[in-house]
């Protein structure tokens, strides 16, 4: 799957072979190192 942005509304993100469906797309936050915030649970 290919990082799109807003302007990309319609776009194909990925393609699907006959038979497949897609079930759910969802972001992905990446943190950088040091970004790390540290939970005090």
């Amino acid at each position: 799957v290919r990082e799109t942005g807003r302007n990309t509304m319609g776009v194909k993100l990925v393609n699907l072979r006959e038979g497949e469906t897609l079930q759910d797309i969802a972001p992905v936050v990446s943190q950088e190192e040091g970004d790390v915030e540290e939970s005090t649970d």
